[in-house]
């Protein structure tokens, strides 16, 4: 990748883990669907200003399909991933979810025809050591199995949106109409899942500033991964980006005061070794 890709993807994994850490906060307040929700529509929003400031030509119906893809995905891993952060510890729960993102673009790539490199398969190997690690109860903390399989959707959901909206670029997608296009999706499925659950006082009395700065920061890693993608390899991309659990981590331990295991830590640690494996050249 070229530094300015990394500096991109770098970029998109601080603004996903402040995004992150604000969501599983508000989730903590309010439920994870109405945190989707409230904050989607800030995302669209400002996606959309952008578009018409910016001129962005409408990229056509193929890239626009896969954004949608990438909507769906998007929805799914963010409902289960604000749910595993308000369930368990922040740092774990991100932690699982970043590794099993980063994973599925190589070994996907590596399914159709991509050369799994031995670094590769030390990261795999070190991130399946990553996830049994954080998930391992230790004085009394853990991630918890709910915590721990909600995590794990939203990894793999995660790992479809990367690899979606880099189809999305093939199909001559730009930057902000498949962002817009991406969270305008997500936005729908969360309101109509709500309508039918019933839960539209919930959505209500969970919106706040929060809400409105986790769909900004939530937007910019999005756009930032985008464009990383566009200069770059678009697995190293989603594994640089995937970084975002140290910032989450990190964020929890400094303003929660959130207390992690020496076997957390080590899960962690091993977790953000693995990405970094995945992303060497």
């Amino acid at each position: 990748m070229t530094p300015t890709a990394v500096g991109l993807g770098v970029g998109s994994a601080l603004s996903w883990g402040v995004s992150d850490f604000g969501g599983g906060l508000a989730s903590r307040r309010t439920a994870p669907l109405a945190t989707v929700v409230v904050s989607q529509v800030v995302g669209v929003s400002v996606g959309l200003a952008v578009i018409a400031v910016l001129g962005e030509r409408f990229p056509g119906l193929e890239a626009t399909g896969w954004a949608m893809v990438g909507g769906i995905a998007t929805f799914i891993s963010l409902v289960c991933f604000y749910g595993s952060l308000a369930s368990g510890a922040m740092g774990l729960a991100a932690a699982v979810t970043g590794v099993v993102g980063a994973g599925i673009p190589v070994v996907a790539g590596a399914l159709t025809g991509d050369r799994l490199r031995p670094t590769d398969a030390a990261g795999i190997a070190l991130a399946l050591v990553a996830v049994v690690l954080v998930s391992r109860p230790a004085n009394d903390i853990g991630i918890g199995r709910r915590s721990l399989a909600l995590a794990l959707i939203a990894g793999v959901g995660a790992g479809v949106f990367f690899i979606v909206m880099g189809r999305s670029l093939s199909a001559g997608g730009e930057t902000w109409w498949p962002v817009a296009t991406c969270r305008a999706t997500a936005l729908v499925l969360a309101v109509v899942t709500t309508v039918v659950l019933r839960r539209t006082r919930a959505t209500a009395r969970g919106a706040s500033p929060l809400m409105g700065v986790i769909g900004l920061a939530d937007l910019a890693g999005t756009a930032l991964f985008v464009m990383a993608g566009a200069q770059g390899v678009l697995s190293i991309a989603a594994v640089v980006s995937s970084q975002y659990p140290a910032v989450t981590a990190v964020l929890a331990r400094v303003i929660l005061k959130e207390h992690l295991a020496p076997s957390h830590l080590a899960g962690i640690v091993l977790a953000l070794i693995a990405i970094a494996l995945i992303a060497l050249p």
